[in-house]
């Protein structure tokens, strides 16, 4: 037993941690030679178990002991023993069933206890009422004050440009300094602060710049209407630039809020029902092409009061491949539209004159020709809403050649 035990080369066992250990590994001599006694600690690390203690959990113990695998798993018994055959009996009724809750528009609120904190609710309600109201949480914050907003908002670039001349700009924007936009507003400002700015601010200042103009570009707003039998690759394309472009673009689904099955069998969940959002207004109504989608579109009355108000309200109102004829059927008046050369004949029959150039712009309408054409028709929206500068700078990251 002295050769297993280590003997400190002084005469004396120093405190060092590795002279307390247990001697590893313990072996013995047999008939066949010297063995161990036990796993080796590499054999133990592979063991289950939080502390690697619990080799009954293995899925070889397991197979090698079905009749003690019931006392090991944690799970109820979902029977009895019978004292007479000292068999196992399942009864049906004592098994565990899954039960899952409906969860069906329940949206869970950041930064809620919902043990206490009524006012958080309280301030929750509030701000939510107010993005319905001013139809975007970029408008909303604009018109709520920093200790109301939700959630709190972090002390960032945007909020510190707020704070400083939030006020200031709002007021200048209702007096209405001219015929200049609120934009060119906010730059003199920006500007005119910059003057007086030490070195190390200016860097913030650019920031302060850019998230400037990126609050402004998330306030446009776009709805795209989806009905059964849409082009996919026109309401995705489409969708998926203008976001790219910092435009806030709302799917509704004509149907309600259920899945949307495209006309390649594509399946789609809108992000609300149209129906939930005719009360809002946006900064443009996109309407996909494809069949029986474009028809659909045409027949749709409440698509049509969607599309009148927003033309009524000098919105945009765009249209792709088919679905130009809806502009047709709901009385959309322009100069000029394209679409796709099967609805051609329809459109000219309709009063329009028509072009075959890719993407149109006339009368605040804005058509184009089909799938092959949805870049071009995205990249024109986000130019009309966001500036051409920002639709460029989109070109690129996607590897288009136009």
């Amino acid at each position: 037993m002295a050769s297993l035990v280590k003997i400190s080369s002084r005469g004396v066992r120093s405190l060092n941690a590795h002279n307390f250990r247990s001697p590893w590994p313990f072996v013995k001599k047999g008939a066949y030679g010297q063995r161990k006694i036990g796993p080796f600690n590499y054999e133990k690390w592979k063991w289950p178990g939080q502390n690697n203690e619990f080799p009954e959990l293995s899925p070889k113990w397991h197979k090698e002991n079905p009749e003690r695998l019931r006392g090991y798993t944690g799970t109820h018994e979902e029977g009895y023993i019978d004292p007479v055959t000292g068999k196992f009996v399942v009864v049906p009724e004592m098994q565990a069933k899954l039960v899952v809750p409906n969860l069906d528009g329940f949206k869970l609120k950041p930064y809620v206890s919902y043990r206490t904190d009524v006012e958080i609710e309280k301030r929750s309600r509030i701000y939510e009422a107010k993005v319905k109201e001013k139809g975007s949480k970029a408008l909303a914050d604009l018109y709520t004050l920093e200790d109301e907003r939700w959630p709190p908002p972090k002390m960032d670039a945007e909020t510190l440009f707020e704070l400083s001349y939030g006020e200031q700009i709002r007021q200048a924007y209702k007096v209405s300094l001219g015929d200049r936009p609120f934009l060119m507003i906010i730059f003199e400002g920006l500007l005119f602060w910059k003057e007086d700015m030490d070195l190390w601010r200016k860097k913030r200042m650019r920031n302060l710049d850019r998230n400037c103009k990126s609050v402004l570009m998330s306030s446009k707003t776009a709805l795209l209407i989806l009905a059964d039998g849409a082009e996919e690759m026109e309401a995705v394309i489409t969708a998926d630039v203008l976001r790219r472009g910092g435009i806030e673009v709302t799917m509704a689904g004509l149907n309600g809020p259920g899945t949307v099955t495209c006309a390649r069998k594509t399946v789609i969940t809108p992000d609300r029902a149209l129906k939930d959002v005719l009360s809002t207004t946006f900064d443009v109504v996109i309407l996909p092409g494809g069949q029986p989608g474009s028809n659909t579109l045409a027949a749709s009355s409440v698509v049509g009061d969607v599309v009148k108000a927003h033309h009524k309200a000098e919105k945009y109102v765009a249209a792709i491949c088919a679905a130009p004829i809806a502009l047709k059927s709901h009385g959309i008046p322009a100069a000029l539209v394209t679409s796709h050369p099967s609805v051609r004949t329809q459109l000219e029959e309709g009063g329009y004159k028509y072009s075959e150039d890719r993407v149109v712009v006339s009368d605040r309408v804005v058509t184009s020709r089909g799938p092959g054409t949805a870049f071009e028709f995205a990249l024109k929206l986000v130019e009309l809403l966001a500036g051409a500068e920002k639709s460029k700078s989109l070109v690129a990251p996607m590897i288009l050649k136009l």
